[in-house]
């Protein structure tokens, strides 16, 4: 397996310590506004909305925008405003003062995942060295968030505003840091001819291989980390009457089993199909939502604690297939005009499934209708099996399978 560049391997350490941050406040806005800034529950419910809905708009600029003046500038001005987003909400002690500050936020924060997959994209290459960079990257975040997570949960303190504060300008200084990593590196683009046609979402319109897995993505999102995030607290505590400390400490076992798991699995999967591998992502969600469902069942509250343990773990391995494949898949298949505008789109995807699952989840559990909500999530996760076939047909042999290694193509740097 070729090596990772020294760029890569910069970058990776660069977004690993951003994640570390990350980690410190990832569970805290809320209680910070509500508990700390005394901010009525219902109305920071409301203001938690306001970076979903914005980003959910911006991604499609930010496609334009990296399209048109490179992932590495666009990155960087990216990192900078989540420094500033970050340092002001330190200091937010109303509504007035919050909505700014999430709004940009908000911006920064849907636009930032497409520019660092791009970024990640460019800088390590194509083929199989592309795609052990992403599973690497994944293990890094998730290290990363999770060692944020256990410092922060020993600092936080209810009583002690400053200790809030304190976390949130670490998670600043964090992205701060990023910004000058990210400024150390090479401005690498595709040479575009000054002649050639400048690339638009009707060029992806007409790429149907690459809309399939942008709707492939859609429906991943769906049945996976929005449901995950907004299902798993309300259906383990309402219906399967497990504690939160519990459900705390089954998203710790997802993330410690991806961080232990990653790499092996990125040994497995660079001999099979891309489709094949969204394939195991679909059997194996499937089969976790199904044991996680088994909780609601009646039995001991040990026995309920295991299942919820052993969902978390079950899900994370899927996790780990899909980490190398849906991202390098998009790269593959979008070219070089337009590469930005597709990873924006499918990142509008997760975006548009963290609006949408929050209220179904929430409306059919709260209705006594769990069993719809997880039959709908196992049928979800058959349908992507179903479309990774489709997919097996319709991709070209080379971006379907790959080679153990492929060299890096040498791309000429072109200045902004």
């Amino acid at each position: 397996m070729a090596p990772l560049s020294r760029d890569t391997r910069l970058l990776l350490a660069g977004d690993g310590l951003s994640a570390v941050g990350t980690g410190l406040v990832l569970p805290l806005l809320l209680i910070y506004l509500h508990q700390v800034r005394h901010i009525p529950l219902t109305t920071t419910g409301l203001l938690l909305a306001v970076p979903g809905v914005i980003g959910l708009a911006a991604v499609p600029l930010s496609g334009v925008a990296l399209d048109r003046f490179g992932p590495r500038n666009t990155l960087l001005i990216l990192m900078v405003g989540m420094a500033v987003a970050e340092t002001g909400l330190a200091f937010v002690h109303s509504p007035g003062e919050a909505i700014p500050v999430l709004a940009l936020l908000g911006v920064v924060q849907g636009a930032t995942f497409p520019a660092y997959t791009v970024m990640l994209a460019t800088v390590a290459g194509r083929g199989a060295t592309q795609q052990r960079a992403f599973a690497v990257n994944f293990t890094v975040v998730n290290a990363g968030i999770g060692t944020g997570s256990v410092v922060g949960g020993l600092v936080v303190d209810v009583h002690r505003p400053v200790t809030f504060m304190a976390l949130f300008l670490g998670n600043a200084v964090s992205f701060a840091l990023f910004a000058a990593v990210i400024a150390r590196l090479p401005d690498v683009r595709p040479r575009r001819e000054v002649d050639a046609p400048r690339g638009s979402y009707r060029d992806i319109a007409a790429n149907r291989p690459l809309l399939l897995v942008v709707f492939t993505t859609l429906l991943l999102a769906l049945t996976g980390y929005a449901a995950l995030d907004s299902g798993l607290p309300a259906y383990a505590t309402v219906v399967g009457h497990v504690s939160v400390r519990i459900v705390a400490l089954a998203l710790g076992v997802n993330t410690a089993l991806i961080v232990v798991s990653q790499l092996l699995v990125l040994r497995l999967v660079r001999h099979w199909r891309r489709s094949t591998a969204l394939a195991a992502v679909g059997v194996i969600w499937a089969v976790s939502w199904a044991l996680f469902s088994l909780c609601a069942l009646p039995g001991s509250p040990g026995g309920r604690d295991a299942l919820v343990f052993g969902f978390a773990a079950l899900f994370g391995v899927g996790e780990t297939f899909m980490a190398p494949t849906v991202s390098p898949l998009i790269n593959s298949l979008a070219g070089d005009a337009v590469r930005g505008r597709a990873n924006a789109l499918s990142s509008s995807m997760y975006a548009l499934a963290f609006v949408i699952s929050p209220s179904i989840s929430a409306f059919l559990i709260s209705s006594g209708l769990s069993w719809l909500w997880i039959t709908g999530l196992c049928l979800g996760c058959c349908v992507t099996v179903v479309l990774s076939r489709v997919l097996r047909r319709r991709l070209p042999l080379d971006v379907d399978r790959l080679a153990d290694a492929q060299p890096v193509p040498e791309v000429e740097p072109q200045l902004a």
